[in-house]
């Protein structure tokens, strides 16, 4: 049985802060299709460790390989454009641009990669449409409920088919309907064959994922009882 390669693999990952380790050895893989769930306390260093896989930060040692491209090895240029094509991100809080609708709001990715506006709004409406949110397209975000303004972002971070979509406590804002709402959003990610890393402190979220991993003192902590993926380089 051939293995398909991972869209992300991290290798003894370490981030330094002075003496202090923030992010100590961490490795492990997100295969294609995959929703992983990373939970810890707070000050454990899952917002660090998620600012080096969205090329952000960069680690003191270890390697990160996007769809088998070491992404030290790039440009600063190059990073960008990785974050920009590849990379999808999704926030606690929406950060939608009150200026804009709610469908130039998810335009915008798109447009700004290809230049056309129309083809870009297009391609947001009908996002828009799958999530439930054509009649609020016009809409500008301070009129949408958190639950509509995450259900956006989520579309927003996906209008340019990126292969590694990472979420920071989506969900930490919302009540139980908008949460559910949201992680069906989500879900649907994966079923483009995009790998999903969902940050949460919600049990009933990792409970939606495919598997669950801890992060404890900078180190992460497979749950014995999920399958590790193999990693093919």
């Amino acid at each position: 049985m051939s293995l398909v390669p991972p869209v992300l693999v991290v290798e003894g990952l370490v981030r330094r802060y002075g003496d202090r380790v923030i992010v100590n050895r961490v490795a492990f893989t997100i295969a294609a299709g995959e929703m992983v769930s990373l939970m810890g306390a707070s000050g454990c260093g899952k917002t660090t460790l998620l600012h080096m896989l969205g090329t952000l930060d960069r680690p003191d040692e270890g390697r990160i390989l996007v769809e088998g491209r070491d992404v030290a090895r790039l440009s600063a240029a190059e990073r960008t454009l990785l974050r920009r094509e590849r990379l999808g991100f999704v926030f606690q809080q929406s950060n939608l641009l009150p200026e804009l609708s709610t469908r130039e709001n998810v335009a915008l990715p798109a447009w700004r990669n290809t230049g056309h506006r129309q083809q870009s709004l297009a391609r947001a409406d009908a996002l828009l449409k799958r999530f439930g949110l054509d009649r609020r397209a016009d809409a500008q975000g301070h009129v949408l409920s958190l639950g509509e303004a995450q259900r956006v972002a989520v579309a927003r971070a996906i209008i340019n088919e990126p292969r590694l979509v990472l979420a920071d406590e989506p969900t930490g804002s919302l009540d139980s309907d908008a949460a559910h709402a949201v992680l069906d959003a989500l879900s649907e990610i994966c079923l483009t064959g995009a790998a999903l890393l969902v940050v949460t402190h919600d049990p009933s979220v990792a409970a939606r994922c495919t598997r669950r991993l801890t992060m404890r003192d900078g180190q992460i902590q497979l749950d014995p009882d999920q399958p590790r993926i193999a990693a093919v380089i």
